[in-house]
């Protein structure tokens, strides 16, 4: 059974929409989508329908992900620190798209900031060998 009434869950919903956090999220998407669309205007790959893409890649996923972690602190407090980590994970992943952007700008941006797939990609192999660990 659920927690919460309709009512409870539709107030949760909208308290968790006016965090600063949620804030803070769209900022960082908005500075994603600008340095983006600036990094494909210069290497001459701009689509307008990238730009719409970003809805479903980013804000729906990242909004309703935060929201959903905050709604189940708030109706279980044992997992108040989810919506924190969240943010976290949120945070990192839009600061390396905006620096692999930046990177397209012809900014000297380190690759070990704007790859960090190459990593996850040795954590979460089923096999490896000691000498496929990318250089960090």
């Amino acid at each position: 059974m659920f927690p919460v009434t309709w009512d409870e869950f539709v107030k949760l919903f909208f308290a968790a929409l006016a965090t600063p956090e949620v804030r803070f999220i769209l900022f960082g998407i908005a500075a994603d989508v600008i340095a983006s669309i600036a990094a494909s205007i210069k290497t001459g790959e701009f689509r307008l329908g990238y730009v719409a893409n970003f809805i479903k890649s980013k804000l729906a996923p990242y909004i309703l992900g935060f929201v959903a972690a905050k709604m189940i602190a708030t109706v279980q407090p044992d997992l108040s620190t989810l919506p924190t980590i969240i943010w976290g994970a949120i945070q990192i992943a839009l600061l390396g798209d905006v620096l692999a952007a930046l990177k397209e700008l012809g900014l000297p941006i380190p690759e070990q900031l704007t790859k960090p797939h190459e990593l996850w990609d040795y954590i979460t192999a089923t096999e490896c060998d000691a000498d496929d660990v990318p250089e960090m």
